[in-house]
Formats: C-alpha cells, sequence, structure tokens
C-alpha cells in the first residue's frame, strides 16, 4: 500500500487552532459568568435563565469546533507526519448528545432538547481540548 502525497489544503493554515483555544477560553468564561450569575442573583427563575443563557451560548458556540478543527487537522497533516482523524472529534462531539437526546426521549420528550445541549456542551469542550491536548503532544505550538 502506498502512502498518499499530502499537500496543504487550500483554506487551511496554523491559525485555525486558535479558533478551538478561544472556544475553551470562552467556555471558562461561560463558566464562570454562570457561577457568579447563580450566586449573585437571589431570584431563583432569574438564576435558571442565567444558566440557559450561559449553557446555550457554551453549545451554540461549540458548532464552531467542527470547522475550525477539520481546517486545522487537514493543514497538520500536509505539513507534518501527524494524521489527525478529524471524523473522531465530529462524532464524539456531536454523537454524544445525540445518544444522550434519544435516551432522554425515552423518558421525557421535552427534555431531550435541553438533554441535548447540556451533553453538547460538555462534548464539544472535550472534543477540542483533547485534540488541542494532542496536536501539542505531538506537533507542538507552532
Amino acid at each position: 500500500m502506498s502512502r498518499r502525497d499530502h499537500t496543504v489544503r487550500e483554506g487551511t493554515s496554523e491559525k485555525h487552532w486558535y479558533t478551538l483555544a478561544a472556544y475553551l477560553a470562552g467556555v471558562g468564561l461561560g463558566i464562570a459568568y454562570m457561577v457568579v450569575s447563580v450566586v449573585a442573583i437571589d431570584e431563583p427563575v432569574a438564576a435558571a435563565g442565567s444558566l440557559g443563557i450561559g449553557l446555550l451560548v457554551i453549545s451554540g458556540g461549540g458548532l464552531v469546533v467542527y470547522p475550525a478543527l477539520f481546517k486545522d487537522s487537514a493543514y497538520v497533516r500536509g505539513v507534518r507526519s501527524w494524521r489527525p482523524r478529524w471524523w473522531y472529534y465530529l462524532l464524539f462531539g456531536l454523537g454524544a448528545p445525540t445518544v444522550v437526546a434519544a435516551a432522554a426521549s425515552l423518558i421525557d420528550p421535552g427534555a431531550a432538547v435541553v438533554a441535548a445541549l447540556i451533553a453538547h456542551g460538555v462534548s464539544a469542550p472535550l472534543a477540542a481540548g483533547y485534540y488541542l491536548y494532542q496536536r501539542h503532544q505531538i506537533v507542538g505550538v507552532p
């Protein structure tokens, strides 16, 4: 079996990993916002709304992870010997919320969306963080 000759894909660069790092920093800020808002707000309804907004931002922001991960892994495949399989991270990042939503829909169909948002709010940062960890271990910081 011969090895394919890899070249750098157009539209990719070494800067796409910054998007992943910025997302993880945003997740940290979002979690801090949620903790502070729950502690500072005495009204339970307002605190729940604040948690919901924070969760929506973290989960929705996680959608930027997958294009950035694809572009960075395509760039790395073109310039390094490491061949990251971006679809593993995509499958984990979107597969876990799908499984959680399917399981939650068996119990309470109305809770499936909330369960999927919570699961994606956990799985997207984990996928981005693990990719960046592996990238740093194998490639280093550009």
